[in-house]
């Protein structure tokens, strides 16, 4: 096996991702590296391409670096995981899930593949400098294509084509956020009916790719109709190098069109971003309805404990939860995997009734369309209680997902102190079934604070037996 310092922890951490409630998975190592040649873009001396990196288990996860041939400096832009659960993830900048950071310095092991075998040295590899040509002339907002003439050729009747567009304003890509001011897209066109692919995408800001797409299996189709005059002009010539175009690419300052993402501030809780998102009216009056107008609410403003995980386990992290002014809770999950954290914001009903949701490796949260609860208050022993909600992502509205708890409340009642002895009163358990938006049944139990007025996830059962968390570092600020 070999080792990538900077990457593996992401890697495995991802590998190893499920979700809160269950036993990490066994992660697996890295098998091999391999230089993917048919996506590497070159900027002057620097180079950014993408190695394979094979897992033992054989899942691939692609690592998008950036290498500076004079300096041989390396920057980590990005990667494409594959998880062993079979879910893709997008990682920037080594920590950043499904939004756009800058690019961190890379620098792996000295016995590792990348610095011991001279094929996964890019600098050394073959790699054309780009020769863009105009297409055409600019249109109205400034955008203008060009052809990279360096990096395109003819096979017979086909042309493969290196086609970018230099864009006068600095644009974000809606689903990672990824600034972009050049994109360039390597197409395949027959020159016999003027139709094309288009094979793989980059999006290029300054000289550092940001994003990109890869659709090998997809379809040709009729040319867009600002190049369909200049491709019959490439697909004239024998020797594309005889193109001359409307000149060559010439570098621009370059304004922003779009304000990067607003986000929540997850380290410090913030609920600023989430409270952009306002609840329906149906669900916002049933949430006053069980906290009466904030009378029937936690008496503290902010706690905070760490839950240590019965037996041998990966999961590490500690929960935050504050008292908002109308009574409700905002809920701080922060969960640390293989070194690596994430974070899960909620608003809810003493900490138990999902009102939204927003997650570090989403760039928009869910929202509560519908939600029928019995939770009221201090509960009583012997009593069933449950909640249900339909939560929806307004940017991916098909992403909506139900979730639902059924309780039942076991006394007797119990010493808080015999929790953590910061803990004061009493508390009772709450034994549930969960469904958190998957159809999989999960188990989760609770202690009701009594002085504190809010549930605390205590547990879970595994094979009939009470599997409990003990807790450190408690805070409690009234």
């Amino acid at each position: 096996m070999m080792r990538l310092t900077s990457a593996c922890p992401l890697i495995l951490a991802c590998g190893a991702l499920m979700p809160v409630g269950a036993s990490a998975l066994p992660t697996p190592e890295v098998r091999s590296v391999d230089w993917d040649k048919e996506n590497t873009v070159r900027v002057g001396d620097s180079i950014n391409t993408v190695y394979r990196i094979t897992m033992s288990e054989g899942s691939r996860n692609h690592l998008w670096l950036n290498v500076d041939c004079q300096t041989h400096e390396k920057t980590l832009l990005y990667m494409n995981l594959h998880t062993v659960t079979g879910s893709n993830i997008r990682a920037y900048g080594g920590n950043s899930f499904a939004r756009y950071i800058p690019g961190v310095p890379f620098e792996p092991d000295a016995d590792s593949l990348l610095s011991t075998n001279p094929a996964l040295d890019v600098c050394k590899q073959n790699v054309a400098p780009p020769r863009w040509v105009g297409l055409t002339a600019a249109d109205k907002n400034g955008d203008q294509p060009f052809i990279d003439l360096n990096n395109s050729h003819r096979e017979g009747n086909m042309l493969n084509l290196r086609v970018g567009t230099d864009y006068a304003q600095v644009h974000r890509e809606k689903k990672y956020d990824a600034p972009y001011d050049f994109k360039i897209s390597q197409m395949q066109v027959n020159c016999d009916n003027q139709q094309a692919r288009i094979e793989r995408t980059f999006s290029m800001n300054a000289n550092v790719v940001t994003d990109n797409t890869t659709t090998t299996d997809s379809a040709f189709t009729s040319l867009p109709a600002t190049l369909t005059a200049p491709v019959k002009k490439l697909c004239a010539l024998q020797d594309l190098n005889a193109f001359t175009g409307s000149g060559a690419w010439v570098a621009r300052q370059k304004t922003e069109a779009d304000a990067p993402l607003a986000i929540p501030d997850f380290e410090h809780n913030d609920p600023a971003a989430l409270g952009r998102y306002p609840l329906p009216e149906t669900v916002s009056k049933t949430a006053m309805q069980v906290l009466k107008n904030g009378s029937n609410a936690p008496v503290f403003s902010s706690l905070t404990y760490t839950p240590v995980w019965p037996g041998d386990s990966d999961i590490k992290g500690k929960t935050r939860i504050d008292r908002l002014p109308d009574g409700s809770t905002l809920t701080l999950d922060t969960l640390i995997l293989k070194g690596v954290t994430f974070y899960s914001q909620y608003h809810r009903l003493f900490n138990i009734v999902d009102l939204k949701q927003w997650d570090s490796m989403k760039n928009s949260p869910f929202i509560a369309q519908t939600l029928e609860t019995n939770f009221s208050g201090t509960p009583e022993a012997g009593q069933p209680y449950h909640w249900h909600a339909v939560l929806q992502d307004d940017t991916a509205p098909e992403g909506s997902k139900s979730k639902r708890q059924d309780c039942r409340v076991e006394g007797p009642w119990r010493d808080a102190s015999t929790l953590n002895k910061a803990f004061p009163g009493r508390y009772i358990e709450l034994i549930c079934t969960d469904d958190r938006g998957d159809g999989r049944a999960m188990s989760s139990d609770y202690a009701w604070l009594e002085n504190l007025r809010v549930y605390i996830r205590i547990g879970y059962q595994e094979a009939g037996q009470k599997k409990r968390f003990t807790f450190k570092d408690v805070t409690i600020i009234r």
